[in-house]
């Protein structure tokens, strides 16, 4: 009997101790999937807080290129009040000299901006009427005025060399155009112009190219831990703008 008990008791150890084993290691799992859950969500939540603070930086930035082509444009409205202004070509000459020295002045020393432009629509005025101010890449330090492009055959002149003036026109509508290296000044921009209405009647757009660098710089400076990055996509993610990553 006495060797019996002893049996009995050591099965029963044996099968506590197993116990105690296994809920250890259930309670081990459970502890480190809670904690990965909590670790997931920890890092969701930081990726997130990134994303939103970085990306307000960005729309801030593109909102005050936005005020800039506004001004622009409330500038021109306060003056070209009908369609007949731009018939006569020496009241247009008049009022674009005047419009670069205050749109010089509205666009200031703001470093990001790759240049601006006032063009009004060939059916109006002189084809050439209005004026392109803008940096360029061998001297992007300081703007300089440069040749307008000839508008007179606008619908068959190549899309990069007038993608400013025909979306807008075409959309009659604020834009923002996609990358793309400016034919002029051949450097990498973002481009938001607004289409001018007089009487209902189309007379031109004003615009502001911004160096597309200055976005690029920012969204290369975001990271997230180790290896967490950013990169630009159009709203639908059907087209990847830019990524510091060469492999995404």
């Amino acid at each position: 009997i006495g060797v019996s008990m002893k049996s009995i008791q050591s099965k029963f150890l044996t099968i506590i101790i197993s116990g105690i084993l296994i809920l250890a290691v259930a309670i081990a799992a459970i502890s480190f999937a809670s904690m990965s859950r909590i670790l997931e969500k920890d890092s969701d939540m930081i990726t997130d807080s990134v994303a939103n603070t970085e990306a307000l930086k960005i729309n801030t930035l593109m909102r005050d290129v936005e005020y800039v082509v506004k001004s622009m444009k409330n500038h021109v409205l306060s003056t070209v009040t009908s369609t007949d202004f731009l018939a006569d070509a020496a009241q247009c000459n008049e009022y674009t000299a005047k419009a670069k020295e205050t749109f010089n002045a509205i666009v200031g020393n703001f470093q990001q901006i790759a240049g601006f432009y006032l063009r009004f629509s060939p059916e109006l005025a002189h084809s050439d009427a209005g004026f392109l101010i803008s940096k360029t890449k061998t001297s992007s330090a300081y703007f300089q005025e440069h040749p307008t492009t000839d508008l007179s055959d606008w619908q068959n002149a190549p899309e990069n060399e007038v993608c400013w003036f025909t979306v807008p026109m075409q959309q009659q509508d604020a834009v923002w155009l996609p990358p793309r290296v400016a034919a002029v000044s051949q450097l990498e921009v973002l481009s938001y112009v607004i289409p001018i209405y007089v009487d209902m009647t189309f007379v031109g757009v004003v615009g502001v190219d911004l160096m597309y660098s200055a976005v690029t710089d920012m969204v290369s400076g975001i990271t997230v831990y180790d290896n967490g990055f950013a990169y630009l996509a159009a709203a639908d993610k059907s087209e990847v703008y830019f990524s510091p990553v060469s492999d995404h």
